[in-house]
């Protein structure tokens, strides 16, 4: 608990690591005299593959139509960050389908909207890969203007209750 026992890290030695999936034991260094530890587990399975890199790659803006006010359709979204660069190991440089600029699901887009937002690269599926993108997150701005009025008249049942709910959602939102 003290500042002087705080130092000590967890580490796992790859020096003479091969490519492929091998298993490798955890030290625990600098660890304050008369203190002993254990590491749990005492061993990490590690997949070590050539490191590839690729330049250039498009970033692809996402914002679910979830986070977006009833009220607002987005007039344009734009990503400081067009191209990035993807450092992974060949197999996984393979998978990549894209990488995206991902608006994080606690926001709500209530008008404009500017903001850091991080960067993932993704397979087909939308499964997140492991890889270190450069820059690793990127400023996303989001322009919006209001539904236009015709749309809501050409379903006006449908409109006056999706603006109810909404409107409850608001209220909710408000109170938290």
């Amino acid at each position: 608990m003290q500042e002087s026992t705080r130092k000590f890290k967890v580490t796992a030695d790859l020096t003479d690591a091969s490519v492929g999936t091998i298993e490798v034991p955890l030290n625990i260094e600098n660890l304050p005299s008369g203190l002993t530890a254990v590491a749990t587990p005492q061993k990490i399975t590690v997949k070590v593959g050539k490191k590839v890199k690729r330049d250039g790659m498009i970033v692809v803006p996402q914002v679910d139509q979830s986070q977006i006010d009833p009220k607002l359709q987005i007039d344009s979204v734009t990503v400081s960050n067009e191209r990035v660069s993807v450092t992974t190991d060949q197999e996984t440089l393979a998978k990549i389908d894209k990488v995206i600029a991902l608006l994080p699901t606690s926001e709500r887009i209530t008008g404009n909207y500017s903001g850091s937002v991080p960067l993932q690269a993704i397979d087909r599926n939308g499964v997140v890969l492991p890889a270190v993108i450069t820059p690793f997150d990127t400023t996303m701005k989001v322009t919006t203007k209001p539904v236009a009025p015709s749309s809501s008249t050409s379903n006006s049942t449908t409109s006056s209750s999706s603006e109810t709910s909404s409107s409850t959602k608001a209220t909710s939102s408000k109170t938290n």
